[in-house]
């Protein structure tokens, strides 16, 4: 028995319509993700202290100050925790806070594209007043600043990170 296929020819898409495309993709991209939707990221689970070697691990094992009151909106909160892990003295080694200044730290962590810290002394101004709150904090003697760009989906990432100091 003889079967004719029929198979839809590839339409020709101009260069402009393309990239008229690619833009939308772009703006669709920019506003899920405001609205905490990460379509083209790929999902990853926080990480648990028995993963991890003990060298990402805090130093000293100090008792660290309870998380705020839950009530606050998630950037007042992570700031709030932070403020009171550096009043606490807390101890992180020089390679943990280096780490949490990467990428893919963060990314790992908390889901966020940009470092959860910048080290103060080699933070570009623009980048600093873009992503960065100004008040700098000091964690074991390092003088950092700490990511703004926080949104309600990250509570619980932040909250599984600070239960495993």
């Amino acid at each position: 028995m003889l079967q004719i296929l029929h198979i839809p020819t590839p339409g020709n898409i101009t260069e402009e319509k393309e990239s008229e495309l690619d833009e939308y993709a772009d703006y669709a991209e920019l506003i899920l993700g405001v609205l905490g939707y990460k379509i083209f990221e790929p999902i990853k689970t926080p990480v648990v202290p028995e993963k991890l070697p003990p060298k990402k691990q805090a130093v000293t094992k100090m008792k660290k100050p309870a998380l705020p009151s839950e009530d606050l909106k998630v950037g007042e909160f992570v700031r709030t925790a932070m403020r009171n892990l550096c009043d606490s003295d807390y101890d992180f080694s020089k390679a943990v806070i280096d780490e949490m200044c990467s990428s893919d730290w963060s990314i790992e962590h908390f889901h966020m594209r940009y470092p959860f810290l910048q080290l103060a002394d080699k933070i570009d101004a623009k980048e600093k007043k873009k992503r960065y709150w100004n008040e700098e904090f000091t964690l074991c003697g390092v003088q950092v600043y700490i990511t703004k760009e926080w949104h309600y989906n990250h509570k619980d990432l932040f909250i599984a990170w600070y239960n495993t100091l």
